[in-house]
């Protein structure tokens, strides 16, 4: 079984956001992941997806503006109508997102 590069998860966990696939997105996720953006990070798989359950309705349409792989971390920054400036970092391994930090500034 060949695992999916950082590259390859970061290329389908943001086609998944666009389509507001909650489903797709948690799958990309490992059991014990970490999202941090704030001082209360999210927790575990079932915490991440009550946040993205929460924004499936209207899904974020990002505009990247950099985007960065090295190793087992990927970067982007991106723009979109609501936030003039995002940036996220996931940190990758085994195929799954174990860490990602969110920042946004509207």
């Amino acid at each position: 079984m060949t695992l999916d590069s950082a590259a390859d998860v970061l290329e389908r966990h943001l086609k998944a956001l666009a389509a507001g696939d909650v489903e797709a997105l948690i799958r990309d996720y490992a059991e014990d992941a970490v999202m941090i953006s704030g001082p209360k990070p999210l927790r575990g798989r079932g915490a991440i997806e009550k946040m993205f359950m929460g924004i499936a309705a209207n899904p974020p349409q990002i505009i990247e503006d950099v985007r960065v792989v090295e190793g087992d971390v990927a970067y982007i920054t991106w723009h979109n109508d609501r936030v003039a400036f995002g940036t996220d970092t996931f940190v990758i391994r085994n195929g799954k997102i174990v860490c990602q930090t969110v920042a946004l500034k509207a």
